[in-house]
């Protein structure tokens, strides 16, 4: 949907409306020309942002976790919302209250969660966590070893690589941030989950697959530490340590240079090539899993 230009009121300040609008029609004050937006037309334009907020996730504030940040860039897509007519220099009553912004932001959570679900189901396979039969470890200290190894040695991004375990079970790299079980995740989300509109109309197409990326990154992150101790604790997805490991992930594929950013491009390149084969018959799904958010 195109953005709507929206204007300050150059009057005096409109008063914040209750959580329950006026049902009366759109009207406009004679001094002010300030539209005041009917109760149907405010749950149409929530609607359609929890929609909208998607887009977020192809971005670089993918995971944002700051409240002024995250009520901003959710006011924005609530306004963008807006239905288109009422022309572009269309100037509004504050209308958006906080629940308005707990829909939309719940609806941003669950996108989000089909990636940490994807993760948390695959990461013991992904990542061979159990040990070959015969091994003599027992399996919780095999795996909670397994899991240090990845996340917290030498390179605690060694979970983003395209490797494999020798024969000595010694982890060896074949090119770095290509794991194939990240690969598949972000792919999941933009394919099969019918997110695709999001991707067409991004600005670039490489930064928006990059992002979505390093948030399945972050994800799988998320997985793998919960299988770091004994017991499996999950840790729900959105918070202030996935928004920094989103920010660590994006500033390592960023801060690649010479032969290694043009093989990680040409990546990113063959995601774009080959996620299309994911997409299901029924690929607008975009709408109907905004309603898992409630």
């Amino acid at each position: 949907m195109p953005a709507t230009l929206y204007q300050e009121p150059r009057t005096p300040a409109v008063t914040e409306p209750h959580d329950t609008s006026s049902d009366q029609p759109p009207s406009s004050s004679s001094a002010s020309c300030v539209i005041k937006l009917t109760s149907d037309i405010i749950k149409q334009t929530i609607q359609s942002a929890r929609v909208l907020v998607t887009r977020v996730v192809f971005s670089k504030a993918a995971m944002m976790c700051l409240r002024k940040q995250k009520r901003r860039i959710i006011d924005r897509i609530i306004e963008e919302s807006v239905p288109q007519f009422y022309g572009p220099n269309a100037v509004f009553q504050s209308f958006i209250t906080t629940a308005h912004r707990k829909q939309v932001a719940n609806a941003l959570s669950a996108k989000r969660g089909k990636m940490i679900d994807f993760a948390q189901e695959g990461v013991t396979t992904a990542f061979r966590l159990f040990p070959p039969r015969g091994h003599t470890s027992p399996p919780n200290e095999f795996h909670i070893a397994r899991v240090s190894a990845l996340i917290q040695g030498a390179d605690p991004l060694l979970f983003m690589h395209d490797f494999y375990f020798d024969e000595n079970d010694a982890i060896i790299v074949r090119a770095r941030f290509q794991n194939p079980f990240v690969m598949a995740n972000a792919i999941h989300f933009v394919w099969y989950w019918g997110n695709t509109s999001f991707l067409d109309t991004a600005s670039s197409k490489l930064k928006a697959i990059k992002h979505v990326s390093c948030v399945a990154g972050a994800a799988t992150h998320c997985a793998l530490y919960e299988q770091g101790g004994a017991c499996i604790d999950t840790d729900p997805f959105g918070g202030r340590a996935h928004h920094t490991k989103f920010k660590d992930i994006l500033a390592a594929v960023d801060g690649l240079t010479g032969a290694e950013k043009d093989d990680f491009e040409a990546f990113l390149h063959y995601v774009l090539a080959v996620g299309p084969s994911q997409m299901r018959g029924n690929e607008d799904t975009s709408t109907s899993d905004s309603d898992d958010s409630d």
